[in-house]
């Protein structure tokens, strides 16, 4: 999952591009693993090591009553808290 989002951010960095091989590169290469070092980071300042995955947060905060909320009802959780509701809310 985590290749995902750091294809995706490589699909950033290339313009959109539709070329598969700049988004491997990207993701495979040193931008790739910056991005994955960034995120190690942020999980890092919620808990370290992480108790569940995946670890649910919510403005930056883990709160273990949302996470069990949210695994079983994620769709509830984030319209009840969400300032900007989402359509499917």
């Amino acid at each position: 999952m985590q290749l995902i989002s750091i294809v995706f951010q490589c699909l950033g960095q290339v313009n959109k591009s539709n070329n598969s091989d700049k988004i491997k590169r990207c993701a495979s290469g040193e931008q790739g693993d910056a991005f994955l070092a960034s995120y190690g980071d942020k999980t890092d300042l919620v808990q370290r090591p992480l108790s569940f995955v995946p670890t649910i947060i919510i403005n930056e905060k883990f709160d273990q009553a949302i996470q069990d909320q949210a695994v079983n009802d994620l769709r509830g959780v984030v319209c009840r808290v969400a300032v900007n509701k989402p359509a499917i809310c």
